[in-house]
Order: C-alpha cells, then structure tokens, then sequence
C-alpha cells in the first residue's frame, strides 16, 4: 500500500488530475443514477367500445424511464372527470417499464347511468365541461413513482343554434285550408331549471297569423330528440290569440328527461361525438268556423352538439 501511495504522491501534477477527474466522473455518474426518474410525458385518451350499458375508454401513457437501468415491473392508474363528476377509473398491473421511451396502454369501463351527473353540471356552468384525466405509474423501486395530469375544456351552444331570425312558412296541408296558415319570423331559447331528473328548455317563438281572421291556439304538444332518440315529451292547453295579420310571440317550457340521456350518448359517440336536437311540436287550432286544426311545426332549426372530449391538441399538465 506505501508503495501505491508513493506512487500517487510521487506522480506528477498532470496525472494527480486525471486521477482526481476520474474519481468525480465516477461520484457524478451514481448521482445521475440516484436521481433519474421515470415520467409520464404524456395521455393519448380515447373512446373505444360502447354499449346500451357502458362506454370503454382507452389511455396510453407515454413514459419517459431512465437509459441505462433494466425494465422495471410497475402498475398504471387513471382517473377521468368532467366537471368533478368521476365518469371512470382504472388500473393495469404488470407494468413494464423499458429505458427510454415506452408506451403504457390502460382501459377501463365507464357506466352510461353517469351521464346525467354529467350532462346536469354541464348546462349548469353555461355549457362547459373541464375535462381531467389524472394517471400514475407506481413501482416498487423508490422515487420512482410518476404522474401526470390532463386537462381541457369543451364547450357546446345549443341556445345560440335555437336562435334564428328566418321567416319560415307553416303548412296545415289540409283540403279546404290556404297554406300557409302561419309564418314563424323567430325563435329563441334559454336554460330553466336544472336538476338530476330533469332540464327544462325555455323557447320563444313569433308566429305571425297572415290571415284575416283571428285563430286561437287551444292545445300544445312537443317532442324533443336527440339523434332521434326522444329525451322528452309532453303536451299542455293553451288559450293564445294569434291576431289576424299580427305577429304573436309563443312560449313554451320543454324538459328533457335526463334518465332518456344514457341512450342518446350511445348514438352521440356512434356518430363520432356529433348529435342534431330536434324540437317539433304539434299544435291545434281552433278556426273562426269553429272547426280545429292540428298542425306539426318545426320552428326551431336543428341544433348541432359536438363535444370532442377527448382530443390530440388537449392542454398536457405537470408530468
């Protein structure tokens, strides 16, 4: 050993250096080691398969682990909220996690009968949902535990596509009756009440009469669908004048039964997240003769809702 430490001492400046750099490549090399960690740089989520009872949903998980080390057997979990409701959650055990960059495929099952917990918060915040998808990597090396959090907000305007200033012709397509028997000039809705069994739709409509007798308006009926699937109908009396060659302004109420949404959301992700609302409604009116007809209206246009829950360009959170 003296002769070893001799030797060291002995040396010159220049291979003392060397020696010494050596020795701090080495320290600095397991520090390195000790602190690289594994992270989650990113989720690529998406809808899979649907049914009349569950929707699936998928999530890859980019994760980042460090070069130089062996696989390492780990577990993912996820989470996926929109607006605080936890719609689904899963997990997949038997990780591996490869140096470098790997990707991490998950799926779990989301219950359709959330979709009205869903759709209640999404009318009350104006038609927004934030959309949240947390999801961790768990090992058993320690500090080596990742997560990343996703978010984006999707937004709809069912109100604004109800709006329409368009004269629009109503026909009876009765024998012995002149069409048009009415024009509807414009139409307007806004929210009501919202609870967990049901969305009430206030419309306004202006309805001008271009006869030169007045009709009454003596009974109303509506149907409301979502990519055809009724979510809401009812009928109530009336007792509106609509004034000869006047414009009369009718309002009605429309709920939309929210237990019927489960089943339009199976036709909404069918249709890759696209869906038309349609309101019709039926209306008798009673004639100057005495005599009554019912006549079908449409006047508000087909209103389009798409939602894109989950997209490429989506804000990535703290991974």
């Amino acid at each position: 050993m003296r002769e070893i430490a001799a030797t060291v001492v002995g040396s010159s400046p220049r291979t003392l250096g060397i020696v010494v750099l050596v020795a701090a490549v080495a320290v600095g090399g397991v520090a390195l080691a000790l602190v690289a960690t594994p992270s989650v740089e990113r989720i690529d989520a998406e809808f899979g398969t649907v049914n009349d009872t569950h929707t699936e949903i998928r999530a890859d998980l980019l994760v980042d682990a460090p070069v130089g080390t062996g696989p390492v057997d780990g577990s993912a979990d996820y989470t996926v909220a929109m607006n605080d409701v936890v719609v689904a959650g899963g997990d997949e055990d038997g990780v591996s996690l490869e140096p470098g960059q790997s990707s991490v495929s998950t799926s779990t099952h989301m219950s359709n009968d959330r979709v009205p917990a869903w759709w209640v918060t999404h009318i009350d915040n104006d038609e927004r949902t934030d959309v949240v998808v947390d999801a961790t990597i768990t090992t058993p090396v320690p500090g080596w535990d990742a997560a990343v959090s996703d978010h984006r907000t999707v937004e709809t305007d069912v109100l604004g596509s109800l709006e329409s200033n368009e004269t629009r012709p109503i026909d009876a397509d009765l024998a012995l009756v002149d069409d048009p028997v009415l024009y509807v000039t414009a139409t307007r809705a806004e929210w009501g009440a919202v609870d967990e069994n049901r969305t009430e739709l206030e419309v306004d409509a202006d309805a001008y009469n271009p006869t030169a007798f007045d009709a009454s308006v003596r009974e109303l009926s509506y149907t409301v669908r979502l990519n055809d699937v009724v979510v809401g109908d009812g009928e109530t009396s009336r007792n509106d004048t609509l004034e000869a060659e006047n414009e009369t302004t009718l309002d009605a109420t429309v709920d939309v039964e929210n237990d019927a949404l489960g089943e339009w959301w199976v036709t909404h992700l069918e249709n890759d997240q696209v869906s038309t609302l349609e309101i019709v409604f039926e209306v008798r009116i009673e004639l100057p003769t005495g005599g009554t007809v019912t006549v079908d209206v449409e006047p508000f246009p087909d209103a389009t809702i798409e939602t894109d829950l989950f997209d490429d360009e989506s804000d990535d959170g703290d991974g």
